[in-house]
This record gives C-alpha cells, structure tokens and sequence, in this order.
C-alpha cells in the first residue's frame, strides 16, 4: 500500500511527469493499483492521476491497456461507499481508448491491405464530394447499430467532436512521414485542448455504440462508427477540416518550440519527432495571419535538435515546404522568405554534417502527394473517389478481433463485472 501511495502520487503531478515514467504504459499503473486490495484512503490520488500517463506513450498502446483500465473500473466498484465521480472518470477512459484502439486496428488493416497495391492516400476521404460523403456513409450504415440519422443528429449537435475527429484524421493524412498512427494525447498537444474538454465530446458517442453486448465484431461497429462520424462532419461542415490544418501546423511549430525550450520533457520529443509539419503549413489555407505570425516567430534550436537521443527533426524538406506556402501567399512577405530560405540552408550544412543520404529534390515528396493549392478549391485532388470509398470499405470487412479485443469486449457485458453499470 505504502509503494502503491507513493507511484500514484508521483502519476497524480499535473506540472509534468519526470522522464522515467514515460517508459511505463498504462497497463504498469493500474496492475499497481489492482495489485492491493480495494481502498477508500487511495480514491484521492487515483482521482489526481494525470491523464497523460494514458495516453502518452503510442508506440506501445494496445488492448492490454484497455484490459488494464477495466480492472482499474471493477476495483473502484468494490469500494464502499463507492466513489461515483471516479468510477464514472475511469469509465470514459475505457470507452475512449476502447474507440481509439479500434480506430487503429482500421487503420492499421487499411495500410497493409490498400497502401501497398494502390495510390490510395488516406487524406484523399477529405477530398471526396458531398455526394460520395453520403455514399460513403451509406456502405459504413450496414454495420451500424443504429440508423445513419442518429449519427447525423449527434454531428449536428456535437462540433467538438467534429473538431476532434477531423484532427486526428488529417494528422494520419497529411502529417505523417510514418506509419505511426496519432493518438487523442497527439491532438491534445497540438490543439491545446484540455482532457475534460476531449473526454466531454468522445464519451458522448457512447450512447450511439452503446454497450455493444451481442454484437458479432464489436471492433468493427466502432471503426466504422469512427468513418461515418468522420464522413458527416466532412458533408455538414465542408470548411472545418481545411481551417484544422492551419491550427495543427501552428500547434506543432509551438510543440517544437517547447520541446527545444523545455529541456526535460523526452515525452513531448516523440510527438514532434515524424511529423511532416512543413506539410501542415503547405496544406493550410490562405491569408492565415495567426499562422504567419507563428512563423515570424519561430527560429530553430539547432543544437538542440542535433544532440537529442530522437532523430533531426529540423529536415530540409520541412522548411521547403514552408517556402512554397510563403511565396504562393496573396500578399508574399518577402522578408519572412528570405529569413526562412536561409534556415533551409543551414537545414542543409547540419544535415550534411551527419553523412545520412537525402535525396536533393525537395518538391517530390509534395508533387506524389497529388495536392492541389487551397485556392484550387477545398483540399481537392485527382483521383477516382469510388476507389477511395472501396478501400475504406474493404479495410473494414477485413476486421476481425483478435483475444485480446474479445476479452475487452466480454469484460463490458458479463453481469458481474459489468463496467458500465
């Protein structure tokens, strides 16, 4: 009990966890707290666990995890009186990494099945026109539990869950130079949202996927519930998704900025460590001023960046990306240019110091991207759009749980240990 008081109350600080705990996941710290028995004297710390600790570490999240926080829900129940506001906390937790983890096996299944035999892009759904939107929502609507026009209503109703979905698809889409898929935890960061206000909007989907008891894959209800919701957002609110992108790059430029700053905080390192943010900037809309202004800000750390245990993420790719918006902007700030083009070639002296090879055109990466210019219309691209809806169909069917996903889905509705109740 004694070593259980002093882990949580280490989890609990909400100024910043020290760099040894971001080597735990979240299956460490509620095998710590399952590990003794059921305690009122310990509700105050769990109730000031800081959330991060869920969410933080994507490169090992799983549905271990899940299992995890499930026990963490069955040992706050055996508590008497029981602490209802905590309960209902790691509840919403469950749901929510439950939802996440099911809209990463999608994604997961959709790059082994559809990356390598096509020139499907995942950012091309937000490219589809209003008519293939619906079209798209009606193949996802013969695995919904619901009808399309509950799901349509909660959209209507819920703009911070547009504004959370859309975020993290256009990281996936846009940002990304691996396949390392965004994590709630990565959209918080860059947004600047709080974890009541992410928690607030997400938990609200449960009443539409529901307990999801009976259902022959509940995995895939939820990564198709995730699709549609997407689908709608991008019909209902044509022009969200496009304003996202300008408010992710300049969250990243700050997140880097922090990272460089800070110091001590090797957690922030890997979420600013394979976004292609010079992408962001390229793909967001114009005259932007915040943006602007967040670029005339910012200078390079570079030794920072250059003695860090993560990889260079000062690349030369990103501030050629950064350029072109530069210079395609209405009113062109030609001083800006100039300090920025003298970045990219320090970018070039530092990254030829370290013997790695680059190719030396900058433009490729941008031109197989198949992105016109914001002006040329709302993320518009060439591509066949029918394709793009089959890839994402097919993805889907392909779904099936795995042990791990059974059990998490058995432990929501057996009578004794129900989570939910």
């Amino acid at each position: 009990m004694i070593i259980t008081r002093a882990i949580l109350k280490v989890f609990s600080d909400e100024t910043g966890l020290p760099q040894t705990l971001w080597r735990l996941v979240a299956s460490d710290l509620c095998g710590c707290i399952a590990s003794v028995p059921p305690s009122s004297a310990l509700v105050p710390l769990i109730r000031g666990i800081n959330p991060d600790i869920l969410w933080g570490d994507i490169l090992r999240y799983n549905f271990e995890e899940v299992l995890g926080i499930g026990k963490v829900v069955i040992w706050l129940k055996d508590i008497h009186p029981a602490p209802e506001d905590v309960i209902h906390r790691w509840q919403s937790y469950h749901f929510v990494v439950l939802l996440e983890l099911s809209y990463f096996r999608l994604m997961d299944q959709y790059w082994r099945l559809i990356g390598p035999v096509s020139k499907i892009q995942l950012h091309q759904i937000f490219s589809l026109s209003a008519q293939m939107l619906r079209v798209l929502q009606a193949k996802m609507s013969r695995f919904l539990p619901l009808p399309l026009a509950t799901y349509r209503q909660l959209v209507v109703q819920s703009p911070k869950v547009v504004r959370i979905f859309q975020a993290r698809w256009l990281l996936d889409g846009y940002g990304y130079q691996n396949l390392v898929l965004n994590s709630l935890y990565r959209v918080r960061l860059l947004l600047g949202e709080s974890w009541d206000n992410i928690m607030g909007a997400v938990v609200g989907l449960r009443s539409i996927i529901g307990e999801l008891e009976g259902t022959e894959n509940p995995l895939q209800v939820r990564a198709a519930t995730t699709i549609t919701l997407l689908a709608l957002s991008l019909e209902l609110f044509p022009g969200s998704a496009h304003n996202l992108l300008g408010e992710l790059a300049r969250g990243y430029v700050r997140l880097l900025e922090f990272v460089a700053d800070s110091g001590g905080h090797s957690q922030f390192e890997v979420h600013v460590n394979d976004i292609a943010w010079g992408r962001l900037i390229r793909c967001s809309p114009y005259p932007n001023p915040p943006l602007l202004c967040t670029l005339d800000e910012f200078t390079p750390v570079w030794d920072h960046f250059n003695s860090s245990e993560w990889p260079l993420r000062l690349l030369p790719v990103e501030f050629h990306d950064v350029i072109q918006w530069l210079k395609a902007h209405p009113y062109p700030p030609v001083v800006l240019i100039a300090r920025w083009e003298g970045y990219l070639v320090e970018s070039w002296n530092r990254w030829k110091q370290t013997g790695a090879p680059m190719s030396t055109d900058l433009e490729s990466g941008w031109q197989s991207f198949k992105f016109r210019q914001p002006g040329a219309g709302p993320l518009s691209a060439d591509f066949d759009e029918r394709t793009v809806i089959c890839s994402y169909e097919l993805a889907l069917e392909s779904l099936v749980e795995g042990p791990l996903e059974r059990s998490s889905s058995e432990s929501e509705s057996e009578p004794n240990d129900d989570l939910y109740d």
